[in-house]
C-alpha cells in the first residue's frame, strides 16, 4: 500500500514543482486539486531542484523537509512541556508509516501546533495569523476558528472574539491575495482547489470527519 498510495501523490507534487519552477508562475497549470498552502509547498521542496529534477531527489526533499517539521512539532511540544503530544506524535508516525514522510500532513500539524503554541502564551493574534495557513494547507483547520473564539469569548468577552476574528479574516484574504497575485492563479482556480476537499462527506480531509479527528487532538494537547 506504501508503493500503491505513495507515488501517484508524489508524481503530482513534482509536476506541480516542476510546473512552477519552469515557468515561474501557476498560470495555465490546469486542473488542480490542491490548495495554495500545499503548492507552496510543493514548490519550496523544489528547491531541490537545483540538484537535478528527478522524481527520486523530488522524493527525498519531501523527506527532509518533513524530518524537519517532525523535529520541530516536536520541540514545541517539550516548549510546551506537553511530552504527552510528542508520544502521541510518535503513535501516528508509527501507525501511518513511511508514507507521513513523502506528503505534508505533517505541514498541517505543525501549523496548528503553533497556533496553540502561541494561544497558551497568550499571543492571540499571533495565533489567529497563524491558523489562515493551516486552513491554507487542507481545509478542516478552518473547525478550530469556533473553538477558539468561544475560548476567548469566555475569557476576554466579545469584543475581543471580533477582534481575533478580524485578523483571522483579514489574514486568511490577504494570504489568498498575495498567492494569486505572485503565482498568477486565477479566483476560480483556487475555489475549485478548496471545494474539491471540502465536498467529501466522510473522508479524512472532510470538515465532517476532522470534527471529530479535532476533538480528540485538542483532548490530546
Amino acid at each position: 500500500s506504501f508503493y500503491m498510495h505513495l507515488y501517484p501523490d508524489v508524481f503530482v507534487f513534482h509536476d506541480r514543482a516542476v510546473y512552477f519552477w519552469e515557468h515561474l508562475s501557476l498560470k495555465n497549470l490546469g486542473h488542480n486539486e490542491y490548495q495554495p498552502g500545499a503548492i507552496m509547498f510543493f514548490i519550496f521542496v523544489g528547491l531541490v531542484f537545483m540538484v537535478d529534477q528527478t522524481i527520486e531527489t523530488f522524493k527525498w526533499g519531501l523527506f527532509g523537509a518533513n524530518i524537519g517539521l517532525l523535529i520541530l512539532t516536536a520541540f514545541l511540544f517539550y516548549k510546551m512541556q506537553r511530552f504527552v503530544g510528542i508520544i502521541v506524535l510518535s503513535i501516528l508516525l508509527a501507525a501511518l508509516g513511511p508514507i507521513l514522510l513523502f506528503r505534508f500532513d505533517l505541514l498541517v500539524i505543525f501549523l496548528l501546533t503553533l497556533v496553540f503554541y502561541f494561544w497558551e502564551r497568550k499571543q492571540y493574534g499571533i495565533a489567529m495569523a497563524i491558523l489562515p495557513l493551516g486552513v491554507l494547507v487542507k481545509v478542516y483547520p478552518i473547525i478550530l476558528l469556533p473553538y477558539l473564539l468561544f475560548l476567548s469569548w469566555r475569557q476576554h468577552g466579545y469584543k475581543n472574539v471580533i477582534y481575533l476574528f478580524s485578523i483571522f479574516a483579514s489574514t486568511l484574504i490577504s494570504y489568498f491575495l498575495i498567492y494569486t497575485i505572485v503565482f498568477q492563479v486565477s479566483f476560480s482556480d483556487t475555489f475549485v482547489s478548496f471545494n474539491f476537499h471540502n465536498q467529501k462527506s466522510i473522508a479524512t480531509e472532510s470538515v465532517w470527519a476532522s470534527s471529530f479527528y479535532f476533538i480528540h487532538l485538542i483532548q490530546g494537547i
